[in-house]
């Protein structure tokens, strides 16, 4: 019976461990989503705007400014 709790207990911990960890990488992945977007929107020199439209609603958008005469 000793032999059956203690293998019972470890299973237990085993499974608490791996489920901290699961539960771990699944919070870290949700709160740094955004941390690629944010790299690569400063590579570029995006600028963050908003405008507000005339019933309250805002309208969220960034701007980038092109060095190629193309689009200038």
């Amino acid at each position: 019976m000793k032999k059956f709790l203690k293998i019972l207990a470890i299973v237990l911990a085993s499974l608490i461990v791996i489920s901290a960890a699961a539960f771990g990488i699944y919070w870290y992945s949700n709160t740094h989503w955004y941390d690629k977007y944010q790299k690569a929107l400063d590579e570029v020199g995006a600028v963050e705007k908003q405008f507000n439209l005339p019933n309250g609603n805002v309208i969220n958008y960034g701007e980038v400014k092109t060095t190629s005469p193309r689009f200038c």
